[in-house]
């Protein structure tokens, strides 16, 4: 019984050890989808607060976007495009989503 004890705390201490590295743990994340606009329009994902600095751009091509970046938590971001009509949009990301979206006017 002493020794299935000590097993167990050994195996609960590492996983314990283990939880903080998964959590910086960066996971691919997609945000894609199609536009009514002309080729050549830009988005830009930023992180929601705080300074602008971008985390992923993608240029529009063929009527169509694929803007990707690594997340090691969720949290709420902003969406931006060159074109003035749509502006910005606030999303939620999760590390490992895979997001479509249709842009249009």
């Amino acid at each position: 019984m002493r020794k299935q004890l000590l097993v167990l705390v050994a195996l609960v201490g590492a996983l314990a050890c283990s939880l903080p590295a998964r959590a910086s743990e960066k996971i691919k994340t997609y945000l894609r989808g199609v536009v009514s606009q002309a080729d050549g329009q830009s988005f830009t994902l930023y992180k929601q607060g705080g300074a602008r600095t971008p985390i992923a751009n993608a240029k529009v091509a063929g009527g169509r976007f694929d803007l990707q970046t690594e997340l090691s938590q969720p949290g709420f971001f902003v969406f931006t495009t060159s074109d003035p009509v749509i502006g910005e949009l606030n999303v939620f990301l999760s590390p490992g989503d895979d997001i479509t979206l249709s842009v249009a006017q």
